[in-house]
């Protein structure tokens, strides 16, 4: 029980895809990503062999933390309005560079943790302290964050707390 927190993309893979065939037309084929999934979901059957628009919208976990609480209240002061619901909550590519951001300076800063990243109260939320959990989860933060920008899904972030 306690606070345990997911940050993952979503990467939507189509069925077809077009190519350009030698006279420069565009020709649709089967993705071969989408055959594999089928395959490993054993899902031939479920699939609308029919629909040329079908695809997958799979979800991809790029980070985790634990009890890091002042990571969590940014994200939903920030990306979700202050609304707390266990619910997905998108975190477009500008505010994830600015959680980053702020977390390197708290990093090298310590005395600015309260004013950019203060630890917020929860049910079983962790500790209130700027310690040295709190200092480990601003470089977890930092690390997940500075290979995730590095990347081009970072258009498609989305995190999600259980509590």
């Amino acid at each position: 029980m306690g606070l345990d927190m997911y940050l993952y993309i979503e990467k939507y893979v189509p069925r077809n895809d077009y190519v350009r065939n030698e006279q420069g037309e565009f020709d649709l084929i089967t993705n071969s990503l989408f055959d594999s999934l089928t395959h490993a979901l054993n899902a031939e059957r479920l699939v609308d062999v029919g629909s040329s628009s079908a695809g997958y919208t799979v979800h991809i976990p790029v980070g985790y933390w634990r009890k890091a609480n002042a990571i969590h209240g940014w994200i939903v002061n920030e990306c979700a309005n202050g609304v707390d619901e266990c619910q997905q909550i998108h975190v477009p590519r500008e505010k994830a560079q600015e959680l980053l951001d702020y977390c390197k300076l708290v990093l090298a800063e310590n005395d600015k943790a309260d004013e950019l990243l203060p630890p917020v109260a929860g049910f079983f939320f962790g500790g209130y302290e700027i310690d040295e959990w709190y200092l480990q989860n601003i470089q977890e933060t930092i690390d997940i964050f500075e290979s995730l920008l590095a990347s081009d899904e970072a258009d498609s972030i989305y995190y999600q707390a259980s509590w």
